[in-house]
């Protein structure tokens, strides 16, 4: 299942390979996240909310 994690990252203009680097991932493992071809851990998900400033709902569930 994709996540909204690229529609929210490009809306706050942050680019892919700064969000992996403040996730803790290499870009590749990051692009795959974003592809829904690896699962974001909880802990992943609530930091990338922290830092796209939005809820958890708005990275998993469609607004």
């Amino acid at each position: 299942m994709p996540t909204n994690l690229k529609r929210l990252r490009e809306a706050k203009g942050i680019q892919q390979q700064d969000m992996a680097k403040r996730l803790g991932y290499t870009v590749q493992s990051y692009n795959r996240v974003e592809n829904g071809k690896r699962k974001l851990p909880i802990a992943k998900a609530m930091k990338a909310a922290e830092i796209l400033g939005c809820s958890m709902d708005e990275i998993f569930f469609n607004q």
